[in-house]
């Protein structure tokens, strides 16, 4: 099996790499912009079974793309934001007609992609997009509840992400844009668009995470869940960042206009208020000590996801509660490679561009996500009126 990991020298793509390896695949492509770098996780891997080997690529160039990822089973993209490359890498993965996992969150990107979906079915290749911790793990745990019950009513997925936790530069982008504008949740049977960082709820989760203010984020889960699980008439995504107060940064920041990808005039120099938005708040610089102290003390070292999922069970109500408490970072790189080996492996239900939920089988794919010690822990509740035979 022949592995080809996009941006395999960041902290998502490393990851993946980590996984890959050791799960036995025979041949592990590291390819990313920062050769350099991409030697270095090469070194790391240099007493593994593995092959392990580095290649330079140019996600911005279709041609070094194809060129790049021709030849390998599946390849597994990790290159962000992805509202700029999402699409880019699908195109080349229909020309070189190779299968694809791309962890892309950004819902505008992952509705461009499926766009997608006649050509890569004519190509013969499954590109499954959304497969991280959220989405991704997200929507398969959502599958398997599903599968347990005879309707489902309500899914709701929260999370809260320390900063910690989030890598590189990409992740500011994505935290920017998803709370600008309108985002999508589904209401009553309709994708409907609303405020970005709207709609406050309070969630509580794990320990020690414990209650957290989640807004609404423009994530995929409220456009591909109602395709795959019938009947579904709500999903809603929310999240956080993690400390708190910088939660309210990222959100006042996309509320005042620093999340636009349109150039304005600086003193004859145009900037771009979302690049400006980005380098700052990635900045080791522009941070006050004090600043960074607080970062340090009050950023847990973990993140945490919640899900639940509401729906009847011979005509009685019945709830499943999701709660997972994990580095992001590590369960989106299990779920990005699990999906990977199953692909390659032939293990798919269907052909094109397609999320997780629709092209995977769920047990399977939650077994091996088991296997990498990713607690997921599930509560069922279930309500029911006394009857002859209950008592």
């Amino acid at each position: 099996m022949r592995v080809v990991v996009l941006g395999g020298a960041g902290l998502m793509g490393s990851t993946v790499v980590d996984d890959l390896v050791k799960s036995g695949v025979d041949e592990v492509v590291v390819a990313d912009l920062n050769l350099s770098a991409a030697q270095k996780v090469v070194e790391k891997h240099k007493k593994s079974d593995t092959e392990v080997t580095a290649q330079f690529v140019d996600a911005n160039v279709h041609e070094s793309l194809v060129e790049v990822i021709s030849g390998a089973d599946v390849v597994s993209s990790n290159i962000g934001p992805f509202y700029e490359y999402c699409v880019k890498v699908v195109e080349a993965a229909i020309d070189a007609k190779v299968n694809l996992i791309d962890i892309c969150d950004d819902f505008d990107a992952a509705e461009e992609a499926f766009k997608h979906d006649a050509q890569a079915k004519k190509a013969g290749i499954t590109a499954c997009i959304g497969c991280g911790a959220s989405p991704g793990l997200s929507n398969m745990v959502a599958k398997y509840a599903a599968s347990k019950m005879d309707k489902v009513n309500d899914i709701l997925i929260a999370w809260a992400v320390s900063v910690r936790d989030t890598g590189g530069p990409a992740a500011n982008y994505h935290i920017l844009h998803s709370l600008s504008g309108k985002v999508p949740t589904f209401r009553n049977g309709k994708v409907k668009y609303i405020e970005a960082g709207s709609e406050k709820e309070i969630v509580k989760f794990l320990d020690p995470i414990g209650e957290v203010e989640v807004y609404s984020f423009g994530h995929p889960e409220p456009l591909t869940l109602p395709r795959f699980i019938n009947g579904v008439r709500n999903v809603s995504i929310k999240g956080a960042t993690l400390p708190v107060w910088l939660d309210e940064v990222f959100r006042r920041l996309s509320r005042s206009g620093f999340a636009s990808k349109q150039p304005v005039s600086v003193k004859g120099i145009s900037i771009v208020p979302l690049d400006f938005a980005v380098s700052l708040t990635f900045s080791q610089h522009a941070y006050p000590q004090e600043i960074k102290d607080m970062i340090e003390k009050e950023a847990p070292i973990a993140s945490v996801e919640k899900l639940i999922v509401k729906g009847e069970r011979k005509g009685e109500p019945v709830k499943y509660t999701y709660d997972g408490l994990a580095s992001f970072a590590t369960t989106t790189a299990a779920a990005a490679s699990v999906a990977a080996q199953m692909i390659a492996s032939g293990k798919t239900t269907s052909h094109g561009v397609i999320p997780p939920e629709g092209c995977l089988e769920v047990k399977d794919f939650l077994k091996d996500i088991i296997k990498r010690k990713i607690e997921i822990i599930e509560t069922e509740e279930t309500t029911r009126s006394l009857t002859e035979e209950t008592i």
